[in-house]
């Protein structure tokens, strides 16, 4: 959940900007939740020399801790399900400099100083059958826990006076807050059956997902059902299902720049799997889901070039090493040119095969071996990684409408929070490698899939009848619609569409709402 619009963003720029050590995102906790929970915690200490000097660091405290640190966890107001403390979420910030130096002292002081936050956790129990009877025990048990966020300990800052609360935000060790849902939502257990305590389980994380996707759709202008009572939920499922790819925003502002204005019905499914989306007045009555192959760019062996990088200089180095060799001393020595030329391969090759053997892991060439074949699938050993680029899927929808059978709600074997569900019809999109779909003014009724070959635009529009109809058509170098990013003047940020000068359907979309501009 610390993935939810700016969550994420602000806690890693509150501890970037002002160079500070360690961070904590967190968010109301539960009176009483199996949680540690973030306090700032304030250290007399006694210097050799008789003076004291205050130690302050915000740190977290296990809920296995509570009682032995005196700490009573009440109510922030009388009467509030919520504890007067914020809830350790370990969703962290860790100034990887500052840290280095704690665990560096640690490791030179010994006696454990390197492994922070050593308990011991006797609040479980352990369930075991005996061998002899085949009767099942349940007994109490210890688990160690070395707490990693305990690192923060390390890091506490010292003065000669006690720190005024005015200026508590001022050090190194910092809290970010926001709602629970757009921080976290475990899913430590499994809800039993029957019950309708969904807190910290799978179905009640799904819950807090769908109350997250009602907040942000509201915010791009869709009408949206309200979500059921969690008796309801679990008996029939959601109202409606909304799932996207983090890289559409992930910033609800972006989102609310891509996508602008519809409407899911009740009991409808919205599925976009992609990054590159430009929607106004999308309509769902039912089930649709749009799925990019490469939602952000595309894909090459993480190693090709590197190695074809370090093959070409060592060709250049093999090829200078052996002309000065037989300038210098071809003939008079006696050699010939096959001799001059492998001496002069084994001098240069070295460092450049010793370069290469380390990116490879040492294995790939064999023994002291200074011949380096054109790179080939053979030689792949990091897998595939992700390049970031234009290459990727795009859809652009406007006034479309989606009416189909949807999900079974009443099939026994959906999963909701797994979102394995049953479908009666469904209409899919499928954007392979760099392709884009555009569809406006159309009404797409019962099942229908759409797959889009990459190198290719697919135009739908409704025929004279009101038929749907679709044409293929092949991509330029460049897409034919893209975002650009800009800062505004209160530091949000501003998308604008730019459309290629060659776009054929350009007067057709006439893409105009606001707040967004066009380029043409």
């Amino acid at each position: 959940m610390a993935g939810t619009d700016a969550t994420l963003l602000s806690l890693s720029g509150a501890g970037y900007t002002d160079s500070r050590s360690f961070g904590f995102a967190s968010c109301p906790r539960v009176v009483g939740a199996a949680e540690g929970m973030n306090v700032l915690l304030e250290r007399k200490l006694q210097r050799p020399d008789g003076r004291v000097e205050h130690a302050y660091n915000v740190t977290n405290v296990e809920y296995t801790e509570f009682e032995k640190q005196g700490i009573c966890d009440v109510p922030a107001a009388p009467g509030s399900q919520y504890s007067c403390f914020p809830a350790n979420t370990n969703v962290l910030y860790v100034g990887l400099k500052a840290a280095e130096l704690a665990v560096r002292a640690g490791v030179e002081a010994g006696g454990g100083a390197a492994l922070p936050g050593m308990i011991l956790n006797t609040s479980k129990k352990t369930t075991y059958t005996d061998a002899t009877t085949g009767q099942e025990h349940s007994v109490p048990a210890g688990r160690m826990e070395c707490t990693m966020q305990n690192l923060v300990d390390s890091l506490a800052q010292h003065f000669q006076e006690a720190v005024p609360s005015e200026r508590h935000g001022e050090l190194n060790t910092f809290v970010v807050y926001n709602q629970r849902s757009r921080v976290t939502s475990s899913a430590k257990r499994k809800r039993q059956p029957g019950s309708l305590k969904i807190h910290q389980t799978p179905d009640g994380s799904f819950f807090d997902l769908m109350r997250n996707a009602r907040d942000m759709l509201l915010r791009c202008g869709f009408d949206v059902p309200q979500l059921p009572e969690v008796k309801d939920y679990l008996d029939h499922g959601p109202s409606f299902i909304f799932l996207f790819h983090p890289s559409l925003g992930p910033l609800w502002d972006v989102v609310a720049q891509k996508v602008q204005g519809g409407s899911l019905a009740n009991k409808a499914e919205l599925v976009l799997e992609v990054a590159e989306a430009c929607i106004t007045q999308l309509h769902v009555d039912g089930s649709l889901h749009i799925q990019a192959d490469t939602v952000m760019g595309g894909t090459e062996d993480a190693l090709a070039v590197n190695y074809n990088q370090i093959r070409s200089r060592h060709d250049l180095q093999l090829h200078q090493q052996t002309s000065r060799t037989l300038w210098q001393s071809g003939a008079a020595n006696g050699l010939s040119d096959s001799t001059v030329s492998c001496a002069g391969a084994s001098q240069a090759a070295l460092p450049l095969h010793q370069e290469l053997s380390n990116i490879l892991g040492g294995g790939l060439l064999g023994g002291r071996s200074t011949h380096l074949p054109p790179y080939s699938q053979s030689s792949k050993v990091a897998g595939q990684r992700l390049v970031y680029s234009n290459r990727c899927g795009r859809v652009m929808l406007k006034n479309v409408i989606v009416q189909n059978q949807g999900v079974d709600w009443d099939h026994e074997g959906n999963v909701y929070w797994q979102h394995k569900v049953q479908r009666r019809e469904s209409c899919t999109i499928r954007l392979h490698g760099r392709s884009e779909f555009e569809a406006s003014n159309v009404t797409i009724q019962g099942s229908q899939s759409f797959d889009v070959p990459d190198g290719y635009k697919m135009i739908v529009t409704a025929g004279p009848n009101g038929a749907v109809r679709s044409s293929l058509e092949p991509l330029q170098s460049e897409p034919s619609w893209q975002w650009k990013y800009s800062m505004g003047a209160n530091s949000n940020i501003h998308l604008q569409l730019e459309k290629a000068a060659n776009s054929r359907h350009r007067e057709q979309l006439n893409l105009d709402a606001t707040p967004l501009s066009y380029i043409i």
